[in-house]
C-alpha cells in the first residue's frame, strides 16, 4: 500500500481517528477453508462514526484494474477482477492523504468488480490506521488475507497446512520443502511477484499466509500449464477425448483424488497440472496411471504402519 499525503487538516484528523479506533478481532470465519479474518461491515461499523466525527471521508479512485474468466471445481465460470484503486482519505479542508490499494474478487455474476473495491477499502482502512486484532497485538501474529483462468484452470482444493495462528517448526519445515519440490515449474516473474507480496518462504511465519502463498504458486503453475497446453499443437497422430471419454477421466481422477493426501495432490499438480487440461487419450491414460501409482504407494504406505 503506497502512501501520499497534503499539509492541511487531514493529518491531525488521521491522528486522532487513529487513537478513537479500538481493536477489531478476527470475528469471521471462511467456511470452506477455516481460517478466521475481519469482515468488511465490522470494520464499517467500526469506524463510520469516528471517521464522522473526526471529519474524514473517503473516495475511491480506480487507477487500473484487470478482468479474466475462470472455472470453479464445481465447473461454475467466475468472472475474476484485480483492482489497483486510490482511497482518498480527506479532510473538510479538502487536504488528503491517499492509499493506494490492490482488491480482488471473483462472482458469477456482475459482483466481482464490487467484491475487490470491497477488498480494497478494507484493507485500506486496515493499514492505514494500523488496527490491531482483539488476541493479536505483536505484528508478528498478523495475517493477511489475500484467491481460478476459465477451464482449464482452477486452483487446487486442499491445502497442506490448514488452521489459523502461528505456524509450528514442524509445519514449516513441511512448508518449505513443498514450495522447494514445485517452484520450478513457476514462471520467474510469477515467481518474483510472490516473493514481492509474501517475502521468502523461510520469513512466513503463520498458516494462513503459508496457506495463501502455496495456493497462489499453484495458480501460477496451473496459469503456466494452461496456457502452454492451449499453445502447443496437437500432434496428427494423437486421439483427442470425446467429451463423454472427457467426463470419464475426470470421474476416474476424482474418486481417485479421495484417496490421496492433500499435500501428495498438490505436488502431483504442480508438476503435471490439472487434470482439467488434459486432451488427448495417451495424457490422459499417462496421467491416470501416475496418480494411481502415487495413491496405491501412499496406500501400502498406510497400511505398514
Amino acid at each position: 500500500m503506497l502512501l501520499e499525503q497534503e499539509q492541511g487538516k487531514i493529518y491531525p484528523a488521521m491522528v486522532n481517528a487513529m487513537r478513537d479506533i479500538n481493536a477489531i478481532a478476527k470475528g469471521e470465519k471462511n467456511q470452506k477453508q477455516g481460517w478466521m479474518f475481519r469482515g468488511i461491515d465490522t470494520i464499517y461499523n467500526e469506524l463510520h462514526s469516528i471517521l464522522s466525527k473526526n471529519g474524514i471521508f473517503m473516495l475511491p479512485e480506480v487507477i487500473s484494474d484487470e478482468s479474466e474468466e475462470r472455472t470453479t471445481n464445481s465447473g461454475t465460470d467466475l468472472i475474476y477482477r484485480k483492482l489497483r484503486i486510490k482511497y482518498h482519505f480527506v479532510a473538510e479542508d479538502g487536504s488528503e492523504v491517499i492509499a493506494t490499494v490492490q482488491g480482488e474478487g471473483m462472482d458469477s455474476g456482475d459482483k466481482a468488480s464490487n467484491k475487490a473495491m470491497a477488498i480494497g477499502h478494507k484493507y485500506a482502512l486496515l493499514q492505514a490506521f494500523l488496527i490491531p486484532t482483539e488476541e493479536q497485538k505483536d505484528p508478528d501474529y498478523e495475517a493477511y488475507e489475500p484467491s481460478k483462468p476459465k477451464t482449464p484452470i482452477r486452483m487446487p482444493e486442499p491445502r497442506p497446512i490448514a488452521g489459523i495462528g502461528k505456524i509450528t517448526s514442524q509445519e514449516k519445515s513441511e512448508f518449505i520443502a513443498i514450495v522447494e519440490k514445485i517452484k520450478i515449474n513457476c514462471p520467474p516473474a510469477d515467481w518474483n511477484r510472490l516473493i514481492e507480496d509474501f517475502g521468502e518462504p523461510e520469513s512466513i511465519g503463520t498458516k494462513e499466509d503459508a496457506a495463501m502463498f502455496l495456493e497462489r504458486l499453484s495458480d501460477r503453475i496451473n496459469r503456466r500449464f494452461a496456457k502452454e497446453k492451449e499453445e502447443s499443437p496437437i500432434p496428427a497422430d494423437s486421439e483427442i477425448m470425446s467429451d463423454k471419454e472427457k467426463a470419464e477421466f475426470l470421474t476416474k481422477i476424482k474418486n481417485l483424488k479421495k484417496n490421496c493426501p492433500p499435500e501428495d495432490w498438490e505436488l502431483f499438480i504442480a508438476n503435471h497440472g490439472l487434470p482439467e487440461i488434459i486432451k488427448t487419450k495417451v495424457e490422459s491414460k499417462n496421467f491416470l496411471q501416475e496418480l494411481i501409482t502415487l495413491v496405491n504407494n501412499y496406500l501400502k504406505q498406510e497400511r505398514g504402519n
